[in-house]
């Protein structure tokens, strides 16, 4: 098995990797912003990583956050929600240790509907 890389694309092939890749908002041009619910901070296409070998992952770009597509909502989506300092420590996947500064709490039951509400209505509006 290849180790991970990140892949260097030119603009053109960027956002077509970010239109194939993310199966869960579309991309209208590399200047679009998401939010990353996993560290807090906005990024946007020009900045995500393409993570290779084939077939490409996405993830955040910042440092120590390996988010997914998943875990970004639309700027718009974050207002709603408190938005709590960027997170100071990383949240790590693949059943490693999930470290959180103890200034944050978790999320609340109306975060989660909210997040759900977007989830469907983004699924209706593909349909």
């Amino acid at each position: 098995m290849n180790a991970p890389f990140v892949v260097e694309l030119s603009p053109a092939e960027k956002l077509a990797a970010l239109r194939t890749y993310d199966r869960f908002r579309h991309w209208s041009a590399l200047e679009e912003a998401r939010c990353c619910l996993q560290c807090g901070h906005i990024i946007t296409g020009a900045q995500v990583r393409v993570v290779g070998p084939a077939p490409f992952q996405l993830e955040c770009p910042t440092e120590g956050c390996r988010s997914i597509p998943m875990d970004w909502v639309l700027p718009q989506a974050k207002t709603v929600l408190e938005r709590p300092e960027p997170r100071s420590e990383p949240i790590h996947r693949m059943g490693k240790l999930r470290e959180r500064p103890s200034q944050l709490t978790p999320p609340s039951n109306r975060l989660r509907q909210i997040i759900g509400a977007l989830i469907i209505s983004h699924f209706r509006q593909r349909s």
